[in-house]
């Protein structure tokens, strides 16, 4: 039999996200040890939160999958990434999302 878990991952607090590591990526790491493909189906975050706290639970949670070989699909509704202009409205989001996944060994830090 074939088994492929997908998780979904919001982050729905509007208060700001403080330094350190956000919670474990449940169902996600202790499974890849176990050769279960993982995919994080969706994550995102709130627009009623500070732009800062966006931007860094979103590099945050990108590069700890990415570390962990595990695939995630950034989530927009339109708040971040402004479909008619092709623009990002949320300034630093893409740099963040991209420098996550570079495979750099670095610190995320919250601007």
């Amino acid at each position: 039999a074939r088994l492929c878990l997908v998780r979904w991952y919001y982050r729905t607090r509007t208060k700001p996200v403080g330094e350190g590591k956000p919670p474990p990526l449940q169902a996600g790491e202790d499974v890849t040890d176990k050769h279960i493909p993982v995919i994080v189906g969706e994550y995102g975050t709130m627009k009623s939160a500070d732009t800062a706290s966006r931007v860094y639970f979103c590099e945050m949670f990108s590069k700890r999958c990415f570390e962990a070989g595990i695939p995630c699909f950034f989530w927009d509704n339109g708040e971040e990434y402004d479909r008619l202009a092709f623009q990002w409205r949320t300034p630093g989001l893409i740099e963040a999302l991209q420098h996550a996944v570079s495979g750099e060994d670095y610190e995320v830090t919250k601007s």
